[in-house]
């Protein structure tokens, strides 16, 4: 058997404290191991079925409107850049490069190429020749169709 145990006493103590070893860190890495699995597949599984793993999509678009968003960090300010497209049956909304974000306004048509929820590319096909923003002509749009709506309401009272 083993030279360092003399007798059998021996051999069973040393079970023994190898067994409260394990009972007293294994089970609780083991629950610690089975909590991050667990999370990880609550927080990251959506990410993976909204979009990011389905194949590369072209279309023909056009562009509905474009915002941007400011957050702090610890490192400083970040800007984002998002732009609407209208795919004809459905909008979609996608983080894009600033230097698409500058290029792009309300009105412009071309091929938006993307993967899921993941910009790749749009090359425009057709300028609108807008001079306002998306923003904030969709703004306007919303806005005037809202007014529309309370002026009718005030009416049929």
């Amino acid at each position: 058997m083993i030279l360092f145990l003399s007798n059998i006493s021996d051999f069973y103590d040393f079970i023994f404290e190898i067994m409260k070893f394990i009972f007293i860190f294994g089970i609780p890495i083991a629950i610690f191991a089975v909590g991050i699995i667990f999370l990880i597949k609550i927080f990251f599984a959506p990410a993976f079925s909204s979009g990011r793993v389905r194949k590369k999509q072209t279309a023909v678009v056009t562009v509905l409107g474009k915002r941007e968003e400011v957050l702090m960090n610890p490192s400083g300010i970040v800007t984002l850049y998002f732009v609407t497209f209208d795919l004809g049956n459905d909008i979609l909304e996608l983080m894009v490069p600033k230097s698409y974000y500058k290029d792009l306004s309300y009105g412009d048509k071309g091929n938006l190429s993307h993967t899921g929820d993941r910009f790749n590319r749009f090359t425009v096909t057709e300028k609108s020749g807008n001079k306002t923003d998306g923003a904030s002509a969709l703004v306007g749009d919303t806005m005037r169709s809202s007014l529309n709506e309370i002026a009718q309401k005030k009416r049929d009272e």
